[in-house]
């Protein structure tokens, strides 16, 4: 699906997709993976090597990583 517009202020933050049969939806940004975690996931927990954030940044990483292969 193509993002169309992102909404992060508001009541509740969303995004406006595009989806494959060119229909639009509001989409509440907590659905999707670009939500911003709980403050008790950002963190990290005892004995873990990441937190929440660093591991969603890892993910951006290879992504891009990946793109340019």
């Amino acid at each position: 699906m193509a993002v169309l517009h992102y909404r992060p202020k508001g009541r509740l933050p969303s995004v406006l997709v595009e989806q494959p049969d060119g229909t639009t939806q509001c989409v509440a940004l907590s659905w999707t993976d670009r939500a911003t975690p709980d403050a008790h996931k950002a963190v990290g927990a005892p004995g873990a090597r990441l937190s929440g954030l660093a591991l969603l940044d890892l993910v951006g990483l290879i992504e891009g990583w990946k793109e340019e292969c």
